[in-house]
């Protein structure tokens, strides 16, 4: 991680699903920074998986199965490799 970025929150710290109990806030400036990031990775990961399982099947298959226009049929094979420059965007591939 590039020295700039260490002391960085990734997410608002709002999103994270412990930031509003008793235990986050026995957690050290350190570690609820740390804890920041990992949960924005695992967010992002999150991300991927829904896209990938989910999002890129449903547009494969309305692709191939749904009859429609030439115009719409290549606005969904283009929404599809949007789809996946994306998820390579986040998973850094």
């Amino acid at each position: 991680m590039p020295p700039w970025i260490r002391g960085k929150r990734f997410i608002p710290e709002e999103f994270t699903p412990l930031s509003y109990t008793p235990s986050y806030r026995a957690l050290t400036e350190e570690q609820r920074l740390r804890y920041n990031q990992l949960q924005a990775l695992y967010f992002n990961e999150q991300i991927i998986f829904f896209e990938t399982a989910i999002g890129r099947k449903v547009l494969e298959a309305i692709t191939a199965r749904f009859v429609a226009t030439a115009n719409l049929q290549k606005g969904l094979r283009q929404f599809l490799e949007e789809e996946q420059q994306h998820t390579e965007m986040f998973s850094g591939e």
